[in-house]
């Protein structure tokens, strides 16, 4: 399990930094656009793998459609890389992000660990993808290092921050809020360490 889950980990740079590269000055809205991406998705598998119950193929079906659906998924990057992605972007975006799931896995394990997590990936990309970008490949090493950061943003926890907040829940809000703004802080100086 561990080991699926950092291998998923790795998925989101790799997205993040073709789209940032293609982007250029709107990189903004592709990170917006990516993540709104990931949830079309995260969604998409649900619903296939229950149209897929409710026709009677059984609960192993959603597997098979799910496969269906990653060979696509590789289709569609290949595609992405041939038309002019950073092949040198993507592969250390993918590894640095593989690597801050496995340590995201250690801080899940090691609770002295987790509340510093943030701070060690935010470093562990920015250091990585500069020396990635001085002994190995040209890099862009902002793109690379957002993107493998990426699935660490509190996009969900600001979200429902605002909702509470906004239905006078002012306790709940303001503290989930706050500690959105921490995580925040912990990838910034992490980054600029």
């Amino acid at each position: 399990m561990p080991v699926t889950s950092a291998a998923g980990s790795a998925v989101g740079p790799a997205l993040q930094t073709r789209l940032m590269d293609v982007a250029q000055d709107a990189q903004t809205l592709a990170a917006a656009l990516n993540h709104s991406a990931l949830n079309i998705g995260n969604a998409t598998g649900a619903w296939v793998g229950g149209l897929v119950i409710a026709a009677g193929y059984g609960y192993t079906a959603p597997a098979a459609a799910g496969a269906a659906l990653a060979v696509a998924g590789l289709g569609v990057l290949t595609v992405s890389v041939l038309l002019g992605g950073g092949v040198a972007d993507v592969l250390a975006a993918s590894g640095l992000g593989l690597f801050i799931g496995l340590l995201g896995t250690l801080a899940g394990r090691i609770e002295s660990f987790a509340p510093s997590f943030e701070l060690v990936a935010a470093f562990v990309a920015t250091l990585g993808a500069s020396l990635v970008a001085a002994q190995w490949a040209a890099i862009n090493v902002r793109s690379v290092i957002i993107a493998a950061l990426i699935v660490l943003l509190p996009g969900l926890m600001l979200t429902t921050a605002v909702v509470e907040l906004s239905t006078r829940h002012l306790v709940a809000g303001s503290v989930r809020f706050m500690g959105a703004v921490a995580i925040l802080l912990k990838l910034t100086f992490g980054a600029v360490a």
